[in-house]
């Protein structure tokens, strides 16, 4: 698409002067923030205990975000897909306590949770047409900014008739804040004296 900035060159005085310059810009064409409530199931560690009613850990824990999350997106049939992996550090600080030295003050475990978030865009249009339309990903570009909100973590007994003893599972819950733009390419005249 060409843009003119200033058509009106030949009624200015100052502007018949003018030299110009084209330059190329990018145009927010759609732009939406949603939250993404994303989760993961894990097997507990070994001395790690919940509230059988609640589901609360007994150990005090703690969630830290290794890095930023990695974010994948595609345009699919007027929807936005947004997909990636989000890396966590959780540290479960004095699981059994113990008068025994020997005994883990804490224990580490990473992973990462799955990001999923659909976005529609069935009423998004670029200068030119609709963007649902258009089968070329090359006229326009598609980015993400993703922020996390929180983190949290609760259990539930898994009950397993094969397995001996008290077995957990723990829910690593995560909610991001995450805005996708869609960006198409302009050309303008930029007009300097």
């Amino acid at each position: 698409m060409m843009r003119m900035g200033y058509n009106e060159a030949e009624s200015c005085p100052l502007l018949k002067s003018s030299k110009s310059k084209k330059i190329k810009v990018s145009a927010v064409c759609f732009e939406k923030t949603v939250q993404s409530i994303n989760d993961l199931i894990i097997s507990a560690p070994i001395g790690v205990d919940i509230d059988d009613l609640t589901g609360k850990l007994n150990s005090k824990t703690h969630i830290e975000i290794v890095s930023k999350p990695n974010l994948a997106v595609k345009l699919e049939n007027c929807l936005l897909i947004i997909e990636g992996l989000l890396p966590v550090k959780i540290v479960f600080e004095n699981p059994k306590p113990c008068p025994c030295t020997d005994v883990l003050k804490s224990i580490c475990q990473e992973t990462t949770i799955p990001i999923q978030t659909v976005l529609s865009i069935k009423d998004c249009t670029t200068s030119d047409h609709k963007l649902c339309d258009f089968n070329c990903n090359d006229a326009f570009s598609i980015q993400t900014k993703a922020k996390v909100i929180s983190t949290s973590i609760f259990g539930y007994p898994n009950i397993d008739s094969t397995v001996a003893g008290k077995q957990i599972k723990l829910v690593v819950k995560a909610i991001l804040e995450i805005t996708a733009y869609i960006l198409e390419d302009e050309i303008i005249n930029l007009f300097y004296l």
